[in-house]
Protein backbone atom coordinates (compact mmCIF):
# COMPACT_ATOMS: atom_id res chain seq x y z
CA UNK A 1 0.00 0.00 0.00
CA UNK A 2 0.84 3.65 -0.39
CA UNK A 3 0.19 6.72 0.93
CA UNK A 4 1.32 10.25 -0.69
CA UNK A 5 1.51 13.63 1.47
CA UNK A 6 1.14 12.16 4.70
CA UNK A 7 1.92 14.11 7.85
CA UNK A 8 4.26 13.14 10.59
CA UNK A 9 2.13 13.48 13.39
CA UNK A 10 5.22 11.83 16.17
CA UNK A 11 8.36 10.13 15.80
CA UNK A 12 9.72 7.33 18.02
CA UNK A 13 13.42 6.89 17.10
CA UNK A 14 15.07 3.66 19.84
CA UNK A 15 17.84 3.88 17.75
CA UNK A 16 19.38 4.54 13.98
CA UNK A 17 17.99 1.09 12.92
CA UNK A 18 14.38 1.18 14.57
CA UNK A 19 11.54 2.96 15.58
CA UNK A 20 8.13 4.58 14.14
CA UNK A 21 6.27 7.20 12.76
CA UNK A 22 2.31 8.11 13.52
CA UNK A 23 1.34 10.03 10.09
CA UNK A 24 -1.97 11.22 9.15
CA UNK A 25 -3.04 11.26 5.70
CA UNK A 26 -6.77 12.39 4.28
CA UNK A 27 -9.02 10.10 2.89
CA UNK A 28 -11.67 11.08 0.09
CA UNK A 29 -15.19 9.85 0.92
CA UNK A 30 -18.71 10.17 -0.28
CA UNK A 31 -20.85 13.20 -0.88
CA UNK A 32 -17.12 15.38 -1.36
CA UNK A 33 -16.04 14.85 1.96
CA UNK A 34 -12.44 14.10 3.62
CA UNK A 35 -11.40 11.94 6.60
CA UNK A 36 -8.67 12.15 8.27
CA UNK A 37 -7.04 8.95 8.87
CA UNK A 38 -3.63 8.24 10.57
CA UNK A 39 -1.77 4.93 11.21
CA UNK A 40 1.46 3.97 12.89
CA UNK A 41 4.33 2.71 10.88
CA UNK A 42 7.05 0.37 12.31
CA UNK A 43 10.62 1.27 10.93
CA UNK A 44 13.58 -1.10 11.00
CA UNK A 45 16.66 -1.49 9.10
CA UNK A 46 15.06 -2.71 6.46
CA UNK A 47 13.30 0.17 5.71
CA UNK A 48 14.48 2.51 3.00
CA UNK A 49 14.73 6.07 4.47
CA UNK A 50 15.38 8.60 1.50
CA UNK A 51 15.05 12.39 1.17
CA UNK A 52 13.08 14.42 -1.35
CA UNK A 53 16.17 13.87 -4.08
CA UNK A 54 16.36 10.41 -3.50
CA UNK A 55 19.49 10.45 -0.99
CA UNK A 56 19.54 7.89 1.59
CA UNK A 57 19.08 9.34 5.23
CA UNK A 58 18.87 7.75 8.90
CA UNK A 59 15.76 7.04 10.42
CA UNK A 60 16.29 9.31 13.05
CA UNK A 61 16.21 12.40 10.61
CA UNK A 62 12.54 12.22 10.20
CA UNK A 63 10.77 14.61 11.90
CA UNK A 64 7.33 16.05 13.39
CA UNK A 65 5.55 18.15 10.97
CA UNK A 66 7.34 16.72 8.05
CA UNK A 67 5.83 15.75 4.63
CA UNK A 68 6.17 12.23 3.52
CA UNK A 69 5.49 9.58 1.18
CA UNK A 70 5.34 6.00 2.44
CA UNK A 71 5.02 2.32 0.81
CA UNK A 72 4.38 -0.33 3.64
CA UNK A 73 2.54 -3.84 4.15
CA UNK A 74 -1.29 -3.89 3.81
CA UNK A 75 -1.08 -6.25 6.55
CA UNK A 76 -2.24 -3.78 9.61
CA UNK A 77 -3.02 -4.76 13.09
CA UNK A 78 -6.62 -4.10 14.64
CA UNK A 79 -5.47 -1.42 17.04
CA UNK A 80 -6.13 2.18 16.96
CA UNK A 81 -3.80 3.48 15.37
CA UNK A 82 -3.52 0.60 13.31
CA UNK A 83 0.25 -0.68 12.78
CA UNK A 84 2.06 -1.46 9.73
CA UNK A 85 5.76 -2.50 8.91
CA UNK A 86 7.25 0.30 6.56
CA UNK A 87 9.12 -0.62 3.43
CA UNK A 88 9.90 2.79 2.30
CA UNK A 89 9.79 6.28 3.40
CA UNK A 90 10.23 9.45 1.14
CA UNK A 91 10.88 12.46 2.68
CA UNK A 92 9.42 15.70 0.94
CA UNK A 93 8.84 18.80 3.33
CA UNK A 94 10.62 19.59 6.62
CA UNK A 95 8.96 20.94 9.15
CA UNK A 96 8.31 24.81 7.91
CA UNK A 97 8.81 25.35 12.01
CA UNK A 98 10.26 23.91 14.62
CA UNK A 99 7.09 22.02 16.67
CA UNK A 100 8.44 21.75 20.40
CA UNK A 101 8.45 18.63 22.10
CA UNK A 102 6.62 18.05 25.21
CA UNK A 103 4.44 21.26 23.80
CA UNK A 104 5.27 24.25 25.57
CA UNK A 105 2.60 25.92 27.67
CA UNK A 106 1.05 29.33 27.41
CA UNK A 107 2.86 31.71 29.70
CA UNK A 108 0.80 32.81 32.61
CA UNK A 109 -0.19 36.60 32.47
CA UNK A 110 2.76 39.15 33.65
CA UNK A 111 1.42 41.55 36.40
CA UNK A 112 1.35 45.13 35.18
CA UNK A 113 4.58 47.27 35.58
CA UNK A 114 5.02 49.93 38.03
CA UNK A 115 4.97 53.50 36.68
CA UNK A 116 8.73 54.89 35.75
CA UNK A 117 9.13 58.49 35.16
CA UNK A 118 11.61 58.01 32.62
CA UNK A 119 9.07 55.50 30.92
CA UNK A 120 6.43 58.74 31.27
CA UNK A 121 8.86 61.05 29.39
CA UNK A 122 9.46 58.97 26.27
CA UNK A 123 5.33 58.77 25.72
CA UNK A 124 4.20 60.28 22.95
CA UNK A 125 0.31 59.57 23.54
CA UNK A 126 0.50 62.28 26.39
CA UNK A 127 -1.06 65.39 25.13
CA UNK A 128 -1.73 67.93 27.98
CA UNK A 129 0.60 71.04 28.89
CA UNK A 130 1.53 69.52 32.29
CA UNK A 131 2.37 65.66 30.48
CA UNK A 132 4.93 67.37 27.85
CA UNK A 133 7.07 69.20 30.79
CA UNK A 134 10.22 67.10 31.43
CA UNK A 135 9.97 64.65 34.60
CA UNK A 136 13.92 64.43 35.56
CA UNK A 137 12.61 65.54 38.79
CA UNK A 138 10.52 62.59 40.13
CA UNK A 139 8.84 65.30 42.61
CA UNK A 140 6.89 66.13 39.57
CA UNK A 141 5.45 62.40 39.23
CA UNK A 142 2.60 62.89 41.55
CA UNK A 143 1.25 65.97 40.03
CA UNK A 144 1.26 63.99 36.33
CA UNK A 145 -0.37 60.90 38.03
CA UNK A 146 -3.39 63.48 39.50
CA UNK A 147 -3.71 65.06 35.93
CA UNK A 148 -4.08 61.45 34.23
CA UNK A 149 -6.68 60.59 36.56
CA UNK A 150 -8.50 63.89 35.89
CA UNK A 151 -8.39 64.85 40.17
Amino acid sequence: MRINNAFVEDVSCFNNSNGSILVSYSVPEINNTISIQTIRLNLSNQTIVVNSFGQSICLCCIQRGSVVNVAFSPVMTASIPPQSNAFWVAVQQSPIFPIPWPPVPPRPPQPPRLLNPRDLRNRRDLRSPRDLRDLRNPRDLPDLLRDLRGQ
